[in-house]
């Protein structure tokens, strides 16, 4: 297609030409039988200028004309050249049914576990082991008297007798009575104030709370009960658990790792 609309074009123009030729012959041959004013054979010099302003008319026409014709060949050529461009390639083939679309978004997993900071909150700090130890004595020393005031009203008492016979005799199975108590009265109390209040009397006159590692708040009454039973069990072996809470870096002594709690003051 674009082969046959430059050979029109070409031939056209050459059409043109050629008509120009006869047209400026043909002024010639006018002008040269033309008579000029009185009489008298035109002047030469008035026939050339009339011819060369002819040609310069054509000239320019066949200039616009070559113009026009160049233009239509290279958009003829612009048509050709894109109807000779072979398509692109096909894209890859879709995926299987079997497998799911790609998309720009991760696969769906599991969600992610937040782990809670076991540092204690902004403005506390871990208690130490002596202000514990304070607040120890001020929980204990209060029942302590009263388990005392128990064995005495109860007359219990621990005592070995040598008999006539030069046999010792010892007796006084009921005056672990009165201990065994005080031990259940301190357990009850502890778990209530640290489920409830948060930290018992003597934590709480030195500013100290028992709180969960997990999420930094007060514990249950379960885990109350479970820091309780750790508790008598740092405390058997010379309170070597009891003791570990001055060396741990977080200040926790067995019960508190057992129970998974530690103590937390303000700075």
């Amino acid at each position: 297609m674009g082969r046959r609309a430059a050979r029109r074009a070409v031939t056209t123009r050459a059409h043109r030409r050629a008509r120009l030729r006869v047209r400026l012959d043909r002024a010639r041959r006018a002008l040269a039988e033309r008579p000029a004013a009185g009489g008298h054979p035109g002047d030469p010099r008035r026939h050339r200028n009339l011819l060369s302003a002819i040609r310069r008319r054509d000239q320019g026409r066949l200039r616009r004309h070559r113009h026009r014709c160049q233009a239509g060949r290279l958009t003829s050529l612009q048509e050709s050249t894109v109807a000779s461009t072979p398509p692109p390639p096909p894209g890859p083939p879709p995926p299987p049914s079997g497998y799911p679309p790609p998309s720009g978004y991760p696969p769906a997993g599991y969600p992610a576990v937040t782990v809670a900071s076991a540092d204690p909150a902004p403005g506390l700090q871990y208690a130490g082991f002596w202000i514990r130890f304070g607040s120890y004595l001020i929980d204990v020393i209060p029942i302590g008297i009263v388990g005392g005031l128990l064995n005495l009203r109860t007359g219990t008492g621990f005592s070995c007798r040598i008999d006539l016979n030069g046999a010792s005799v010892c007796g006084g199975g009921s005056s672990y009575i009165g201990s065994w108590l005080g031990v259940l009265i301190l357990g009850v109390y502890w778990v209530l104030t640290w489920s409830l209040l948060g930290a018992s009397l003597g934590q709480k006159a030195l500013g100290m709370r028992v709180v969960n590692v997990q999420n930094g708040e007060r514990i249950d009454i379960v885990k109350a009960l479970i820091r309780y039973v750790g508790f008598v069990i740092s405390a058997i072996p010379f309170a070597l658990g009891l003791i570990w809470a001055g060396f741990d870096p977080r200040k926790q002594g067995w019960h508190d790792k057992i129970a998974g709690t530690y103590v937390v003051r303000p700075q």
